[in-house]
């Protein structure tokens, strides 16, 4: 799963491996938010903000292990946090909610049975998930390329 950029890059744990999924918690919290309480998907965020944090503070960690100065290890969190907040929360939790709003509210105008409105729009949510995620982790780096990795010298 490379998600960072189109070239090689030395693995990371929770960009490459399947720890890259608990980045989309919130993601499966909002195709799931017809079905559940409210709770459910606010925890699920949690699980989403708790694994972002660790990404940062990982990436943070690594940069102060080879004697780099408090700047760069704070443009490396700021880098880590940003990428991961519009990667894992802002962009693809939008575009599910949407995805999942819109299947629902189709059904809907199409007078569906009760309990197809109830599922599919959750089950179309979760699958979008697998389609969506790719191309919003390349996207966000590519906006992070153009914009805070330039400013800040990063790459």
């Amino acid at each position: 799963m490379q998600t960072m950029s189109d070239d090689a890059e030395p693995y990371d744990i929770f960009r490459h491996s399947w720890l890259r999924y608990l980045g989309y918690a919130n993601e499966l919290g909002e195709a799931f938010r017809p079905l559940v309480r409210v709770s459910i998907v606010r925890a699920l965020y949690f699980v989403d903000t708790s694994y972002i944090i660790a990404d940062a503070i990982d990436k943070t960690i690594k940069i102060r292990n080879t004697d780099k100065s408090d700047r760069v290890a704070l443009i490396t969190f700021s880098d880590a946090i940003l990428w991961q907040m519009m990667a894992s929360v802002v962009i693809s939790g939008y575009t599910i909610n949407r995805i999942t709003w819109t299947t629902g509210r189709l059904l809907t105008y199409v007078k569906a049975y009760k309990r197809i409105i109830n599922i599919v729009p959750t089950a179309t949510g979760i699958a979008s998930i697998l389609i969506i995620a790719p191309p919003i982790d390349n996207l966000v780096n590519r906006i992070m390329n153009y914009t805070f990795r330039k400013w800040f010298k990063i790459n």
